[in-house]
């Protein structure tokens, strides 16, 4: 098994958010830390292709993801730019590039059968609807207990598969030789600085470090055979931060993503 580059993606603003979708879609939300603008792009991770690079909708700041579903994103908007609080459903089509339909007077809850669950909170209690996923128009009110929408939420979350998702672990000094023996060489070049993380997943060690040098913490990733301890490649992931920067990679099927220097991807495929 080896590790071929994939895809790479760089945004002129800061990585926010990763999604993916039921089927594979990808998609990055950036934000610029000074104007606060969000911009979205997309992937097919299937075969590695560019589906939206850096749009923006006409709500450029005060915009959220609920989820991305199929080839939907669905948007929210907020009560107060100063409250957490969502409001309202913004289905866009990534297929179609556009926006389907809007409407302010719901929130988003979840999708069953391929019809959007949503809320309306009246004065005494909140009232559940059924809507057209492609339309957005009210197929049914439904009159559901905490139970029922509960175990619709459980079904919900189920359909995204996170078996096929690997995440790394802290590593514990002593436990793998190979590993060991990357610290001791890092250690050559700078004092190895917060806790050491690495994922072991087919025959790779995938390991991710932060060494000190001069005051100046890197961000440093390894990919070794597990086997023979020959290293694939190693990569500077961030080249100066001031904290320990946790999951800066994780495995999605037999995808390798990495984020790089804050504002870019970096995926290789193991085949």
């Amino acid at each position: 098994m080896k590790l071929n580059k994939y895809l790479s993606f760089s945004s002129g603003a800061q990585l926010w958010r990763l999604l993916i979708s039921n089927k594979g879609l990808l998609v990055i939300e950036s934000r610029d830390t000074k104007t606060k603008e969000v911009f979205f792009s997309c992937y097919n991770l299937d075969d590695s292709k560019l589906l939206l690079n850096n749009i923006s909708l006409p709500e450029k700041i005060w915009l959220g993801v609920e989820s991305v579903y199929d080839d939907f994103i669905f948007f929210h908007k907020f009560v107060k730019p100063d409250m957490p609080m969502h409001k309202g459903i913004i289905a866009f089509s990534i297929k179609q590039n556009k926006i389907l339909w809007e409407n302010l007077d719901y929130t988003f809850l979840l999708i069953d059968n391929n019809k959007l669950i949503v809320q309306s909170q009246g004065f005494e209690e909140a009232n559940y609807y059924a809507l057209d996923i492609n339309s957005g128009e009210i197929v049914e009110k439904l009159n559901l207990s905490f139970e029922e929408l509960d175990d619709k939420h459980n079904n919900f979350s189920d359909s995204f598969n996170y078996d096929v998702y690997n995440y790394p672990q802290t590593y514990k000094p002593g436990t793998i030789e190979i590993v060991d023996s990357i610290i001791s060489k890092l250690k050559k070049s700078g004092n190895i600085k917060f806790n050491s993380e690495y994922l072991e997943i087919n025959n790779f060690y995938f390991c991710n470090f932060h060494t000190e040098n001069n005051g100046i913490i890197k961000n440093i990733f390894f990919a070794v055979d597990k086997i023979t301890g020959k290293k694939y490649f190693d990569l500077t992931l961030n080249s100066s931060v001031n904290a320990f920067v946790p999951e800066s990679f994780f495995v999605y099927k037999n995808l390798l993503i990495l984020l790089v220097e804050k504002k870019g991807l970096t995926v290789f495929k193991m085949e």
